[in-house]
C-alpha cells in the first residue's frame, strides 16, 4: 500500500489569556456554512470568546488570496468588548457562554447582536459597534437560575430571536432580543419518562430547531424537538417586529401550569430515530447543515462512548432542510 501524507492542521491565530482566566467558551459567526461565500464577497468571520469578567469579538481582517484563501483569516480586529464585571455580585463570577448573531442588524450594518449567560446566572443581550461602539451596549437581563443547566442560541434574521433551555425547567423560552419582551415559554421540551433527567440541548440555527435528550432510570435514552421555524419566519416577515401574539395565552397557561398541558404536546415533537433508545443516550450533538449531517456524542453501555455522524434526515425524521 502506497502511504499517505499526514494530516496537517494549520494554526491560524492564537489567543491568550492571562493565568487567571479560562476561555470558558467560543462561538463562531456566520455558520461554517455560510463562511466561505462571506469570505469570498469581502466579508469577515466573527469570533468571540467568554474570558473573565468580559465576552470578546473579533472580526477576521484578512483578504483571501487564489492560492492561499486561508489568509483571509490570518489577521483579526478586535470588535468589542463587553464587560460584565460591573454587573456581577461576586468577584468570582465569570462569563460562561457567549453567541453571536450571523448578521448586522437591519439597517444598521454595522451593529450587531449577542447574548451572554454568567456565572451568576443571568442572561443579557447586547448590541455592539455602530453607535454602541468598542463596549457594547446592554439591552436587558433576566435571571435564569443555574447557567450550567442553560443552553442559549440566537435565531431568526439578524439574531432577532433570543432562545434559552433550561434543564431546571424542562423548558424552552423565546425573548425579543432587542426589547427583551418574552414572545413564548414552551414547558415539557424535554422526553418525560420514567424519573427521566435532561441529558443535552442542542440548536440547528440554520433550520430553526431545538433538540432535546434525556435518560430515564433504566438507562435509556429519548429523544424530542422543536420546531421554531414559524418563529424565525414571522421574524424575518416583520423585520423582527412579530407579529407574536399567537402563543401568549398558551405560553402564559405553560410557565403557570407546568409541563403537562395539551399546548406543550402540539409543539413538541418525539423523535423515535438512532441516536437514542434502550441503552442510548445522547450526550451531545452538533449540527452541520453544509454536509446534512449530524456529528452526536453517544453513550451506549458502560464505560462506551462513542462519536458518530449519522446523515441528518435519518436522525432528525425529515425536519431538516
Amino acid at each position: 500500500a502506497t502511504p499517505t501524507a499526514p494530516l496537517q492542521a494549520l494554526v491560524m491565530g492564537v489567543i491568550q489569556t492571562t493565568r487567571r482566566h479560562d476561555i470558558q467558551n467560543l462561538a463562531v459567526s456566520p455558520p461554517p456554512s455560510a463562511q466561505p461565500a462571506v469570505l469570498l464577497l469581502g466579508g469577515g468571520v466573527w469570533l468571540a470568546a467568554a474570558v473573565g469578567t468580559s465576552a470578546y469579538v473579533w472580526e477576521s481582517s484578512g483578504r483571501a488570496e487564489e492560492d492561499r484563501p486561508a489568509a483571509a483569516l490570518a489577521t483579526w480586529e478586535l470588535r468589542a468588548t463587553l464587560r460584565h464585571g460591573a454587573l456581577f455580585t461576586a468577584s468570582h463570577h465569570a462569563v460562561w457562554s457567549v453567541r453571536l448573531s450571523d448578521t448586522a442588524i437591519q439597517g444598521q450594518d454595522s451593529m450587531r447582536r449577542a447574548v451572554t449567560v454568567g456565572e451568576d446566572g443571568v442572561f443579557r443581550a447586547w448590541h455592539f459597534g455602530g453607535s454602541a461602539g468598542l463596549d457594547g451596549e446592554l439591552l436587558w437581563q433576566h435571571d435564569i437560575g443555574d447557567a450550567r443547566q442553560a443552553v442559549v442560541a440566537l435565531l431568526g434574521v439578524g439574531g432577532c430571536l433570543a432562545a434559552i433551555t433550561r434543564a431546571d425547567q424542562r423548558s424552552l423560552q423565546l425573548f425579543h432580543t432587542d426589547t427583551g419582551v418574552l414572545i413564548e415559554t414552551i414547558c415539557g421540551v424535554w422526553p418525560a419518562g420514567r424519573s427521566s433527567l435532561p441529558q443535552a440541548a442542542a440548536y440547528d440555527v440554520c433550520n430553526h430547531l431545538a433538540i432535546f435528550s434525556s435518560i430515564d432510570d433504566c438507562g435509556d435514552g429519548a429523544l424530542a424537538l422543536v420546531d421554531l421555524s414559524d418563529r424565525a419566519a414571522a421574524a424575518a416577515a416583520g423585520s423582527c417586529a412579530g407579529p407574536w401574539g399567537e402563543a401568549d395565552e398558551a405560553s402564559a397557561r405553560c410557565a403557570a401550569e407546568g409541563s403537562g398541558g395539551p399546548w406543550a404536546a402540539s409543539r413538541v415533537v418525539p423523535i423515535d430515530g438512532p441516536l437514542a433508545g434502550p441503552g442510548r443516550v445522547l450526550r451531545l450533538a452538533l449540527t452541520v447543515p453544509a454536509a446534512g449531517v449530524v456529528v452526536a456524542v453517544v453513550h451506549e453501555g458502560d464505560p462506551s462512548v462513542m462519536l458518530e455522524v449519522w446523515d441528518e434526515k435519518a436522525v432528525l425524521e425529515g425536519h431538516c432542510a
